[in-house]
């Protein structure tokens, strides 16, 4: 296994300022342009390749675009592949061309298509530091690793690789070998919450789950896969479009309707209203400049009826923090099996361990990926 911070291939930033080519002309190609634009890179840009031979010939922002041989005639410019669809295919392409030039690949944080989320766990990852941010970013994975269980060697492997991405100049641009093992090994699909734990799950004799952040439900995968396991399901969903959604996605399990409690509410540290973004989609949040108004609430003013184990997950596009010092009572009576989403904001990495073990400090926490990261707490 690679020790992800010795990988042999250099990093792209280390090899600037010199000429390289872009391969691929759509929507990506144009991603990248504006990546490299604010990197002050475009300058190097020789040309584009595209395998469209449509497009030959033609000016694509700030260079000709040619035909893929072009890579050929100039082994020692780098190429960047762009198409995250086909990043496969392209590279095997080039190679078997007999193309000799360093290949890197640009992993876009901005766009969210339909089943490619192992190529998108770096868009909450890859964010710099904000000014906004109310504590300094750690740099070092090891400091990093500290407010985690320290056996489990997964989690110090993902927190290295996802920091190795945060912290390189051009992180989004990584030689493709390396960006492939860490995708391959780390962020290859969107999957269910605590899939990484589903037998002991099935151990539980009954459930109660808090779904924070639920968009259109994650009950229904805890209920095909757990069944009258699950007793109470409360379900959060603060985006009014996502609410309408939700409820009448509740209302096609009417076996199970009786136990889904839906609220169209935030999730907070306090009570009242606050500014909300509503896009309707996951990527719907708290935000000072959002343009509606949204009733919020603390987890411990609910007085919610818990029946057997507890399991709380929390991904709420960087509100985690607040929605947990709300939980603070709920959390300490009952002992919960926590799913905190930890990258919506770069020093949740090691802020939502560290918010979790103040509030019980017994609590273990690891992280797991699903095409996000997600710190998973539990006392047992």
């Amino acid at each position: 296994m690679y020790a992800l911070n010795s990988y042999p291939n250099a990093s792209f930033h280390q090899i600037m300022p010199r000429p390289f080519i872009v391969h691929g002309v759509g929507e990506s190609g144009y991603c990248c342009y504006n990546y490299l634009a604010n990197r002050n890179l475009v300058n190097c840009i020789a040309a584009y390749t595209d395998s469209d031979a449509n497009s030959h010939g033609r000016y694509f922002l700030s260079a000709k675009v040619e035909n893929p041989d072009y890579c050929l005639e100039h082994p020692d410019y780098p190429v960047i592949i762009t198409p995250r669809k086909r990043a496969d295919e392209i590279y095997e392409a080039l190679r078997s061309r007999g193309a000799r030039n360093s290949i890197f690949l640009y992993l876009t944080p901005y766009q969210r298509p339909i089943n490619q989320f192992r190529y998108n766990y770096q868009a909450p990852v890859l964010k710099k530091c904000n000014e906004l941010e109310d504590a300094p970013l750690l740099d070092d994975p090891g400091r990093v690793c500290s407010f985690y269980d320290g056996d489990d060697a997964y989690t110090r492997e993902i927190i290295e690789a996802a920091m190795t991405y945060r912290h390189t100049p051009c992180g989004c641009i990584q030689p493709f070998e390396y960006s492939k093992y860490v995708l391959s090994k780390f962020f290859h699909t969107f999957t269910s919450y605590w899939s990484h734990d589903v037998e002991s799950m099935k151990k539980e004799s009954a459930i109660t789950f808090l779904d924070i952040g639920a968009y259109q439900g994650t009950f229904q995968s805890m209920f095909s896969l757990l069944g009258d396991r699950v007793k109470k399901v409360y379900a959060f969903e603060p985006d009014p479009n996502s609410y309408l959604a939700l409820t009448k996605i509740a209302a096609d399990y009417p076996e199970y309707r009786e136990r889904i409690a839906c609220f169209n509410l935030a999730c907070s540290d306090a009570k009242g209203e606050i500014s909300f973004e509503s896009l309707g989609s996951l990527s719907s949040r708290v935000l000072e400049r959002g343009g509606i108004k949204v009733k919020a609430e603390r987890i411990d003013d609910l007085n919610l009826e818990i029946e057997g184990t507890l399991y709380i997950k929390m991904n709420i596009q960087g509100s985690e923090l607040e929605a947990l010092k709300g939980a603070e009572e709920t959390i300490r009576k009952h002992k919960p099996r926590l799913c905190i989403a930890a990258s919506h904001k770069n020093n949740h990495l090691y802020q939502v361990p560290e918010r979790i073990r103040s509030i019980l400090p017994e609590y273990k926490c690891i992280i797991r990926d699903g095409g996000y990261l997600d710190c998973y707490a539990d006392v047992r």
